[in-house]
């Protein structure tokens, strides 16, 4: 029996329809009794991550060296992913979320908000294992002395009592490995300072611009880009994209259906008369397999697989992710070619053609 599959098969389950924190408390569940299917666990989250993330956050994250990181952006969600693979990459320790959205608010003076803190991080009794495996119980400020990471999520940074008093607590833990992620939507000009100065400070806002610029340059590129007319509501799951032949589909949003050229949706390579290396991963979803590429092709296949991301977002404006990762990438949406009648979600890739057509 093939150790290393059946692992992977134990972590595929435990992940199958579970949220990245649920997975994650597996995790910490698993990190004193069994580490080996702990790590496992967090490498096969991180892999699911890796699709719901922007490239260029996912490098900048993996350059990170402070072990307090800030996330401040108004797009939750994207926040909250990122913390979750910030430590998936560099986590080494059981791991522990907490919102705090509205309590910076709920403590309207001082000494309300020093009892906040003190219950916050004096009052929750938590058992753990210490670094020598031993059982021990603890609060939070224990616990995270002891060597664990904390996610606080949604906290509002704006100075107030409740922050004062978090910042004080915050500057005078003293730990070797644990790692404290805080996801905030307050504008970066309007946090608390003092607060600040504790953590790297990660903007999402400058990279979704960064993003939203690379789309509008790519459609500029291309003449006679016109928007899909996508009923309103509409989610990927019920978008439908038929192959007449290598260069035009038949698409179906609920009650709207329309036949394109590639160069009419936005993936036309430049003034050549010729399709971007995306349109070809998008083709090749009609093959009953997951998306499978040489290892030495890796950054260069998940940059077209984000390249397709943009270009499908931007041409049917339809919020969510379009291509998921779940045994290898696969279109939410459906995928047919010819007169096949069979549903296709998986995606084959040829590398050759990474190699040989370049997008812009």
């Amino acid at each position: 029996m093939d150790v290393h599959n059946s692992g992977l098969n134990i972590c595929e389950r435990l992940c199958k329809n579970k949220s990245a924190l649920d997975v994650l408390d597996d995790y910490t569940s698993l990190y004193s009794s069994d580490r080996p299917q702990a790590d496992q666990l967090k490498a096969h989250l991180m892999k699911k991550l890796e699709a719901e993330i922007p490239v260029e956050l996912l490098d900048k994250v993996k350059k990170i060296t402070h072990r307090f990181i800030l996330l401040v952006g108004n797009d939750m969600k994207l926040a909250e992913a990122l913390g979750f693979y910030y430590f998936c990459v560099k986590g080494e320790t059981p791991f522990y979320h907490y919102s705090l959205c509205n309590k910076a608010e709920e403590a309207s003076g001082v000494k309300e908000a020093k009892d906040e803190v003190k219950a916050f991080f004096y009052g929750l009794n938590l058992s753990f294992y210490n670094g020598n495996g031993k059982f021990r119980t603890g609060n939070l400020r224990n616990r995270f002395e002891q060597d664990c990471s904390i996610f606080f999520d949604r906290l509002g940074c704006k100075e107030n009592p409740f922050l004062v008093c978090l910042e004080k607590e915050l500057s005078s833990i003293a730990s070797q490995r644990g790692m404290l992620i805080i996801t905030t939507s307050t504008p970066l000009d309007e946090i608390y300072k003092p607060f600040k100065s504790l953590f790297e400070v990660i903007p999402l806002e400058a990279e979704k611009q960064k993003e939203t610029v690379e789309i509008t340059s790519n459609q500029k590129k291309t003449k006679n880009i016109i928007h899909f007319p996508t009923p309103s509501g509409t989610q990927w799951h019920e978008v439908t994209i038929s192959f007449i032949d290598n260069e035009n589909v038949r698409i179906i949003a609920k009650n709207v259906t329309e036949t394109k050229h590639y160069s009419e949706m936005g993936f036309r390579k430049g003034k050549a008369n010729k399709p971007v290396a995306s349109w070809f991963i998008l083709e090749g979803f009609k093959n009953d397999k997951p998306l499978e590429y040489p290892q030495n092709t890796k950054e260069k296949t998940e940059k077209t697989i984000q390249d397709l991301r943009k270009r499908l977002k931007a041409y049917f404006r339809i919020q969510g992710d379009p291509i998921i990762l779940e045994q290898g990438y696969k279109p939410v949406f459906k995928v047919y070619w010819g007169a096949s009648e069979s549903r296709s979600v998986h995606a084959f890739l040829n590398s050759d053609i990474l190699q040989e057509k370049e997008d812009d």
